[in-house]
């Protein structure tokens, strides 16, 4: 290919330097010398989604109790440490979702880095807390309440499928809160090509992120998950 082909090396110089060798390849219809490219500072993108219908994971969950964390060491030990748990795991799928799309156009590995480095996941998420926990109990078993912070959480195969804040119940009493099984979303875009995307397009990306939750390591949560575009 001819070097008058090129875009002047003028053009976004970190953009050519990565992405220049793939000029007339198209990524999602943009010539790939200006897929890496980023919006100024303080003019990203902001688009809201709501994750729905998946369940608690035990490590998406939090306690401070000695007892509960020897029954459940996958458990998380503190609030941030399980709210990075589930946004990491989200996250990492969408940016998986994007690799892939950007991998099938002929971008290089370098240029994929480049692309999701300019998506950012933020959220308005708090995990559950666990004053303590009760594991594969009987439906119709009662259990007493512990007095600490938090719910008494019940513990099933590694989910937690049930909760107690008052003086005996079962988990088919008391399921798990909605505000812990409903996850708002906040990806902050640089990108100017994704930027751009309709919300048309990102929920079809969305669609697909759903698919990569429900196969990966905390998969058994998500398989009935879905994310809706705000």
């Amino acid at each position: 290919m001819a070097a008058a082909d090129y875009f002047s090396k003028s053009l976004l110089l970190r953009t050519t330097l990565i992405c220049a060798t793939l000029t007339f390849i198209l990524l999602f219809e943009v010539p790939t010398t200006l897929a890496c490219a980023a919006l100024p500072y303080g003019q990203e993108r902001i688009l809201y989604f709501d994750l729905t219908g998946f369940s608690i994971a035990a490590q998406m969950a939090y306690t401070t109790s000695a007892s509960a964390q020897s029954k459940v060491p996958m458990m998380s030990k503190t609030q941030m440490e399980a709210q990075n748990v589930i946004n990491n795991y989200i996250r990492d799928r969408i940016h998986s979702e994007i690799r892939r799309r950007a991998a099938a156009d002929g971008l290089s590995l370098a240029a994929q880095n480049e692309i999701t480095n300019q998506i950012g996941l933020l959220s308005s998420y708090h995990p559950i807390q666990c004053s303590t926990v009760f594991l594969n109990i009987n439906t119709t078993q009662g259990v007493d309440y512990v007095a600490g912070p938090g719910y008494n959480c019940f513990v099933d195969n590694g989910t937690v499928s049930g909760v107690c804040k008052g003086g005996g119940c079962t988990p088919n009493q008391a399921p798990v809160p909605t505000e812990f099984i409903n996850y708002r979303g906040i990806l902050e875009i640089s990108n100017v090509v994704i930027a751009g995307w309709s919300k048309y397009k990102w929920q079809q990306i969305l669609n697909q992120v759903t698919q990569l939750l429900a196969s990966g390591e905390l998969g058994k949560d998500f398989t009935s998950s879905t994310i809706t575009v705000l």
